[in-house]
């Protein structure tokens, strides 16, 4: 069964209409999620494109990979396009394996007629296409640790430490916590001067999602995401090790 198969007759505009996509000349399959910020850095361009596509026979097709429908709802606001129905988890998992969907976001264009794909990364094709200046120019970087963890409290101060002097370059941290309650995080997060994943359960399964996401085996992980969202290093807690009295030049090469 081909992806346009799948889709047919499970497709809403966002007026609820059920879309024949054969109608178009193009789909674009965008996997995205809230909780994910390269997904919610990427959208406003995303929608951008597609706006200047208007007259083009095009459709974009929101697969969410959201953990619930409230939080697909919020997002999908910010979209102008259609969506695979978000209780559609079955078909959602089949498109995923279908085009080897490892992270997200990912976005790939489709030959509306015959369901060739055009590109496979259609996300680099977009940012190809629009005006860089209105991006973030930030490097983000996602710090999965712990207090109860020895190895995390060394890195930390190194870290710590690594952050001050990159304050000049648009370089931000956010700390996600395997810490088993919350005044642990309290405790831990004092000693950071980034930011942090709320402490919760209503945030547990965002950590999860981001855990599974980057497939977190242990901690310390600091995972780096460059201006775009792609992933640039795995786990840079080395590169900041052997780098901490030069971290211009070391998030220079993150951006290159």
């Amino acid at each position: 069964m081909s992806a346009l198969e799948i889709l047919k007759g499970n497709v809403t505009s966002k007026q609820g209409v059920v879309l024949d996509l054969s109608s178009f000349d193009f789909v674009g399959l965008y996997f995205s999620a809230h909780w994910c910020p390269p997904c919610r850095g990427f959208t406003p361009q995303l929608v951008d494109f597609y706006n200047k596509c208007a007259d083009e026979k095009f459709m974009i097709v929101f697969i969410s990979s959201d953990r619930d429908e409230a939080s697909f709802k919020e997002y999908y606001k910010e979209m102008p396009w259609s969506a695979l129905k978000f209780e559609d988890r079955a078909n959602k998992e089949k498109l995923s394996g279908m085009f080897g969907v490892e992270g997200i976001p990912t976005f790939i264009v489709l030959d509306a007629k015959s369901g060739e794909v055009k590109a496979k990364d259609g996300r680099e094709v977009v940012m190809k296409k629009i005006d860089k200046k209105d991006f973030s120019a930030k490097s983000w970087c996602i710090y999965f640790s712990a207090h109860w963890c020895p190895p995390c409290r060394g890195f930390t101060p190194t870290l710590a430490d690594f952050y001050k002097e990159a304050k000049d370059e648009k370089f931000q941290i956010v700390f996600v916590s395997f810490d088993r309650d919350e005044t642990s995080f309290n405790t831990y997060f004092k000693e950071m001067p980034w930011l942090a994943l709320k402490f919760g359960d209503d945030t547990e399964d965002i950590k999860k999602s981001l855990a599974d996401t980057f497939k977190v085996s242990g901690i310390p992980m600091l995972v780096i995401l460059d201006k775009d969202g792609n992933v640039k290093e795995k786990n840079a807690r080395s590169t900041v090790e052997a780098n901490k009295d030069n971290p211009a030049k070391c998030i220079a090469d993150w951006r290159k």
